[in-house]
């Protein structure tokens, strides 16, 4: 279909964008094209008010278009109309017009989008389709714009970035729903981040998607933007500041409500020490791990340092912090047990190998597999980790 003839309703107006074979290929089924010459259903659905001649395209409808112009130059709506009907040689010219009297007319957006489509000239097709994105939410250009960014056009739409726009944001929920990798995305979240146009708790769920799919050195890249390039192997190693679920934090797995929990833990402040990390053991079955964080981390020898205090803690085996790469466990740690109250020092070391992957993940769990269906007693508490690099 050529954008001579160009009449779109929301779920046809693919159809257009399609023209070039890129396209059509990139998002093929998701729209069916149909003859839009004879359909004006996108304006009526986003209330321009243009529909409807008795016969689109026909010579009486031009005849009349003409006429309106006759009587009234200044005429946004006929120029228009007669711009996307006209057959003749004065089309382009008609169009041109229509545009300046009418810059913002969605059919007249899509006209231009589509051109551009036809011409491989992504520079001219983003100004309109971040129009129609951002202020009318059109499907079509909103996937078209997704199109564009996995196609490497990215840096075209980030001058587009403003504060209160919202055309990201429509555009990364169509990537989320169609699985479309996020990679090509980043520079734009993070620009967004910086201008205001996205906040830390919008990409923060954009980092726990990536998580979710593996993306791990994608999740690690915008958890950086979060809070600086420069970060410590592990984050908030004191417990001094909440945890942030969705990042490169603490996490608590378990998914029992904390009455049946066989581990109730939280982030408890002590006058003594400030912040801590506080595990209270009921007795009940205890869901593993207890608590994890994951770890971007290259392989090497590492040290994990840390202080504890358990109290009142019955257990047969006792604790452990744990390190595993996907498969296999690779720091198993030494028993944690009862101290009386007192804050004893611990350490681990451990090696990750080449095969680990870019993540590893550092967990608490029980010294004795068995002994997390026993349950076990008592309050546990932990604080001053610190996670360093010992060799190659």
């Amino acid at each position: 279909m050529s954008t001579a003839s160009l009449r779109l309703d929301t779920t046809a107006s693919f159809g257009l964008l399609a023209a070039s074979a890129a396209v059509a290929i990139a998002l093929g089924a998701a729209v069916i094209a149909t003859n839009v010459e004879r359909t004006c259903t996108l304006r009526e659905s986003i209330g321009t008010g243009l529909c409807t001649p008795p016969a689109p395209g026909g010579s009486a409808e031009v005849d009349q278009l003409r006429a309106r112009i006759a009587r009234n130059p200044g005429d946004a709506t006929a120029y228009t109309e007669l711009a996307l009907s006209d057959r003749s040689a004065q089309r382009d010219k008609l169009i041109d017009t229509a545009s300046q009297l009418a810059p913002r007319e969605p059919n007249l957006l899509l006209h231009r989008a589509a051109a551009a489509f036809d011409r491989r000239d992504w520079q001219a097709a983003v100004p309109p389709l971040i129009e129609l994105a951002d202020a009318r939410d059109v499907p079509i250009a909103v996937k078209s714009l997704a199109y564009l960014v996995g196609q490497g056009q990215a840096p075209l739409l980030e001058p587009h970035l403003t504060p209160g726009s919202r055309w990201l944001q429509r555009m990364l929920a169509q990537m989320r729903e169609t699985g479309t990798p996020f990679r090509d995305a980043l520079p734009l979240v993070v620009r967004a981040l910086q201008l205001g146009v996205l906040d830390s708790e919008t990409v923060g769920g954009y980092v726990r998607d990536l998580k979710a799919q593996g993306s791990w050195a994608d999740a690690y890249a915008l958890w950086l933007s979060l809070h600086g390039r420069e970060q410590p192997l592990l984050f908030n190693g004191s417990f001094d500041h909440a945890f942030e679920i969705d990042g490169f934090d603490w996490e608590i797995p378990g998914s029992a409500p904390a009455r049946r929990a066989g581990a109730v833990v939280e982030r408890r402040r002590t006058e003594e020490r400030g912040s801590v990390l506080d595990v209270q053991f009921t007795g009940r079955a205890i869901e593993l791990p207890v608590v994890r964080q994951y770890l971007f981390i290259a392989p090497g020898r590492y040290r994990l340092k840390g202080e504890y205090m358990a109290r009142q803690f019955r257990s047969e085996a006792g604790l452990r912090w744990a390190v595993h790469c996907a498969s296999t466990s690779i720091a198993p740690g030494s028993e944690l047990i009862d101290t009386g109250g007192l804050w004893r020092r611990f350490d681990v070391e451990f090696s990750v190998p080449a095969d680990c992957g870019m993540v590893a993940s550092l967990q608490l769990e029980t010294a004795s597999a068995t002994e997390a269906a026993l349950g076990a007693r008592g309050h546990v508490s932990f604080d001053a980790f610190e996670l360093e690099r010992t060799g190659l």
